[in-house]
């Protein structure tokens, strides 16, 4: 008789186990029903950004020039950095390395081979 209440008791134990997990995978469940709907939403609305791989060049250049200098750089979707007016006006320059080129040719065609990009150091 004592080995049937053990076994008895060993059951109802089981039993309350198995209840108590089904209950949390119920609520589990429901949370995810609640929540997962306002996840994705909010997902749809996150701006996302691509990345884009730059290289830093400086550019010297006349005051006449920095408008042309400015067009040329929004047309390849570059950055200025830093710009530093003095004698001449220092640019510090972000450049989407695929269009690296791009920007040196037409540099040199808008300054007759006078404006460079150089590296900075």
């Amino acid at each position: 008789m004592c080995k049937n209440i053990n076994a008895h008791g060993g059951f109802v134990a089981f039993t309350q186990s198995l209840l108590h997990n089904v209950q949390v995978f119920r609520v589990l469940k429901t949370l995810q029903r609640a929540y997962g709907g306002s996840v994705r939403q909010a997902l749809t609305f996150l701006q996302s950004k691509i990345k884009i791989a730059m290289v830093h060049k400086t550019l010297a250049c006349q005051y006449s020039q920095i408008d042309d200098v400015l067009h040329l750089l929004r047309q390849i979707e570059g950055q200025v950095i830093t710009q530093d007016y003095q004698q001449t006006v220092i640019f510090r320059l972000a450049i989407p390395i695929e269009k690296l080129g791009l920007m040196q040719d037409k540099l040199h065609t808008l300054s007759s081979g006078q404006l460079k990009l150089t590296t900075i150091e």
